[in-house]
């Protein structure tokens, strides 16, 4: 039997302790305010730190339900993720990094909002937010409002600029069905590129489909320096890099990882115009 839950989940592995707390006490906060049932699962991702018992200590006067998991060794992001949906009944998913957190008032919005969009809409696969970034000490460095993207998206869906196949991590928070998720098989267990694939399985296997923006600035990402987007994904920037302009060259189908994408030529001066204005706007890394 399938639920109409939530399941929040959130991978760790060497996060520092106090963003862990402030995640915890975000989920929490954003739990007491939703009308749909909350579970958060906590995967230790072969990290032998004692975080159960921070866990235990930092939830004892919450009213939060969670579930931790632990593996006896380092499986990697998409695949402690995909063991955690393994675990739930949850109708919807969300992924919440142990290093961000909850905005709770633009949280409840878009949680209250976007589930129910997903539950009487079958054309939607997925709902994103916008986000605000801080530095590690959570002082505000700026917000990425996506509506430009979204817009970007509708314009140019299914030819090679679209935004998404060169714009990356773009989707905090987000919401997808249990469903859909396992109906793509999940994230890739063994890449650097989870979220970016996972996008690219949605909007090729589901043409179907659209992704919905919804402009609350639900997610906080926090910067974190030690953190995966400032070490194993160096590769896959200078990765994406090489490829898109390999894409745009020419016309025909090409392979992302496990996805087969077709990359329809358009007009080249259109093409340096909308990748210009993605990258500036919304790549972490420029």
């Amino acid at each position: 039997m399938i639920y109409e839950s939530l399941a929040i989940i959130t991978p760790i592995r060497d996060t520092p302790k106090n963003y862990l707390f402030d995640c915890i006490n975000s989920i929490a906060a954003l739990s007491e305010h939703l009308s749909i049932v909350v579970e958060w699962i906590l995967v230790i991702d072969g990290d032998e730190r004692p975080i159960e018992d921070w866990v235990y200590a930092a939830t004892s006067k919450m009213n939060l339900n969670y579930k931790i998991l632990r593996t006896t060794e380092h499986i990697g992001l998409g695949a402690a993720r995909n063991m955690a949906v393994e675990s739930t009944n949850a109708s919807y998913l969300t992924w919440l990094d142990a290093d961000d957190l909850y905005n709770t008032h633009e949280a409840v919005l878009f949680f209250e909002r976007g589930i129910p969009l997903l539950q009487c809409q079958n054309d939607i696969c997925l709902i994103f937010s916008d986000n605000s970034e801080t530095d590690c000490n959570l002082s505000l460095k700026h917000i990425r409002n996506k509506s430009f993207f979204n817009n970007l998206h509708n314009k140019y869906r299914g030819s090679h600029i679209d935004p998404i196949f060169y714009v990356d991590f773009i989707y905090q928070a987000q919401i997808i069905r249990r469903d859909i998720f396992l109906q793509i098989g999940g994230f890739t267990a063994d890449g650097i590129g989870e979220d970016v694939e996972l996008v690219l399985k949605l909007a090729t296997q589901y043409t179907d489909k659209i992704f919905y923006h919804l402009p609350y600035i639900a997610y906080i990402y926090r910067q974190n320096l030690n953190g995966i987007v400032n070490t194993r994904y160096a590769e896959l920037r200078s990765v994406n890099s090489k490829d898109y302009y390999e894409y745009s060259t020419k016309a025909g189908v090409y392979e992302a990882g496990e996805v087969t994408f077709e990359v329809l030529y358009l007009n080249r001066s259109e093409e340096r115009r909308v990748g210009k204005e993605c990258r500036s706007r919304w790549s972490p890394y420029h």
